[in-house]
């Protein structure tokens, strides 16, 4: 019809919407990142544009199907509990099994697996030869750690305890989470409505960081805001979430205590 505008999106959002609720921008970022592929020019899925199978690390096992899950648990070859993160220690879980009626120890990034604090999660025990005590390794921050140090330092005279690994997940326990971005680590996508990845840390230290494609990375450094976990990949180091929304200023008296 004359004289109505028809635009993209895209275009309408950051001409009409953007400068009100700047989070809707985010909203139409993975539909960018993530093309449909050509299906003349683009390489066949998992294959490099010359041709060869695309290597992808996988740094996870896979779970077992919620089936095969049921039937073990029923048999008593695996346990189930919800997972609590050590708030000291984000390599280091436990489960309460009432099958067993203790705690079973789960330590090390790939042994839990990919679940987050509170999660309902099936645990296979290891051999006893393979139990271990609780680690004192108290980690701060959430970088990069060698496996080998959670065994560190030792604690002489400490009983060792029931040891497993998560194998699957009965039911999510994710909720939104507060906390903050990291800077970005290069200016690539800064600029407001260009998209940047960016890991956000939550004020739990219980929960892992988590990576987030935003439109708003100049927007949101410096502030308290809300994201929620979307999924965890088993070849992703974090879980991949979404902005929800501001809060305010880090520090600010409203932004903090709401």
């Amino acid at each position: 019809a004359e004289g109505i505008e028809a635009l993209p999106i895209k275009p309408y959002i950051s001409k009409y919407l953007a400068s009100d609720h700047p989070e809707l921008l985010d909203v139409i970022v993975e539909q960018e990142v993530s093309p449909a592929p050509s299906r003349s020019s683009s390489p066949a899925p998992g294959t490099a544009p010359s041709g060869r199978k695309a290597k992808v690390e996988v740094m996870f096992d896979e779970f077992r199907p919620m089936s095969e899950m049921l039937q073990e648990l029923k048999a008593g070859t695996l346990h189930q509990g919800n997972i609590r993160v050590r708030k000291s220690n984000y390599l280091e879980a436990t489960i309460f099994s009432f099958s067993l009626n203790t705690e079973i120890l789960i330590q090390g990034r790939e042994d839990i697996n990919r679940v987050i604090d509170g999660d309902t999660v099936a645990v296979e025990l290891y051999p006893e030869e393979k139990w271990k005590v609780e680690s004192a390794l108290i980690l701060e921050k959430q970088e990069e750690v060698a496996e080998a140090t959670l065994a560190a330092p030792v604690r002489k005279g400490v009983p060792k305890k029931p040891t497993g690994k998560v194998v699957g997940v009965i039911k999510r326990g994710w909720k939104p989470c507060c906390g903050s971005v990291e800077p970005p680590r290069t200016t690539a996508g800064a600029a407001m409505g260009s998209t940047a990845t960016l890991l956000f840390r939550a004020l739990d230290t219980a929960i892992p960081r988590i990576r987030i494609r935003t439109r708003q990375a100049q927007a949101l450094v410096g502030k308290r805001i809300v994201v929620a976990i979307d999924s965890w990949e088993k070849n992703s180091l974090f879980p991949s979430g979404h902005f929800i929304r501001d809060l305010g200023p880090i520090g600010d008296k409203d932004s903090e205590s709401e």
